[in-house]
């Protein structure tokens, strides 16, 4: 837990540092070209730098649309009522519009900073809508390279799993417990809401993970989380079946036996083909047994019985993702 906090906190500071570092570039850049207002460059780099490389590009794109846009209705909007405030504000009333109706939101505030420049100068020739197309060009252009620079959170990843399938293993272990006992003391499936807080951290990071790879991104981390997503479903299942049982036939140790044996052999990499098998070997031994005379072992047999086949489900998840990606 303290490395994950240490990777997290680092993370955060080299954040900083490239954001710092980026507009500081946009702004000595903007200089060097002799730029008016070169400190705008650095505001469009730091709103320029997003949290993948698939949202910083298309952020840059939609803003380079809404900026076009911002230049021809400013225009306008000067020419007919001159360098006011008046026309700022119907550019503004204009274009907000605009953006929100394209969806362009994220680059109101930006776009419209550099649209104030031609009202601050109280002129709108090609030098100066040149140097508004610079400062955006450098500011974002800053801003899309360093983003390129990002990697996809493979080890906060694996950590998050980690969590989750020792959570999913302990829940299996649990249930072992259970079966060979009718104590049902704390016994209450909140150890499925720490489980559900897991699978969407991981989900989350599988995501950001395909965003920051460029060309076609591999499924396989958010195919992971999905397989034991749906693993857990099943196990809750399986939880509300082993609440039903009142009475422990002899089949009731062997399968808590069974339910040990997976928490055991639980891993990624495992295809669970032998455990496939010894859940066959059960259901069809359960099968060939002498119908109960009591009701109530009739009762929790039939239960029993339904567990093993809510087990198989929860085992053919996992089989079905191994042969897809192994």
């Amino acid at each position: 837990m303290e490395a994950i906090m240490n990777r997290n906190y680092n993370a955060l500071i080299l954040k900083s540092v490239k954001i710092t570092a980026g507009a500081i570039l946009a702004i000595l850049f903007a200089s060097c070209l002799n730029l008016k207002y070169s400190a705008t460059a650095g505001i469009i780099t730091i709103l320029s730098i997003q949290n993948t490389k698939k949202e910083t590009i298309q952020t840059a794109f939609a803003r380079g649309e809404a900026f076009c846009c911002a230049l021809l209705v400013s225009f306008l909007c000067y020419n007919f009522f001159g360098y006011t405030t008046a026309a700022f504000g119907i550019y503004l009333l204009v274009f907000t519009t605009l953006c929100l109706t394209m969806k362009w939101s994220s680059a109101i505030a930006m776009d419209s900073v550099l649209i104030t420049h031609f009202l601050a100068e109280k002129i709108m020739n090609i030098p100066m809508i040149a140097n508004e197309i610079s400062l955006f060009l450098i500011g974002a252009g800053i801003g899309v390279l360093l983003n390129l620079s990002l990697r996809p959170k493979e080890n906060e990843w694996k950590d998050k799993m980690a969590e989750a399938d020792e959570s999913i293993r302990s829940i299996i272990k649990r249930m072992a417990e259970r079966i060979r006992t009718l104590d049902r003391t704390n016994y209450d499936g909140s150890c499925f809401l720490l489980l559900d807080k897991q699978l969407t951290a991981a989900k989350s990071l599988a995501l950001t993970n395909m965003d920051n790879t460029l060309g076609t991104p591999s499924c396989a981390e958010l195919d992971y989380v999905q397989m034991r997503d749906f693993q857990s479903q099943v196990l809750r299942q399986i939880y509300n079946s082993i609440q039903m049982i009142a009475y422990l036939p002899d089949q009731a140790p062997i399968i808590a036996d069974f339910f040990e044996r997976i928490s055991q052999e639980y891993a990624k990499t495992n295809d669970v083909k032998s455990l496939l098998d010894t859940l066959h070997e059960l259901i069809l031994s359960m099968k060939n047994e002498k119908l109960p005379t009591k009701r109530e072992e009739f009762e929790s047999r039939a239960v029993l019985f339904y567990i093993l086949k809510q087990l198989e489900e929860f085992l053919i998840l996992k089989r079905n993702f191994v042969e897809r990606w192994h």
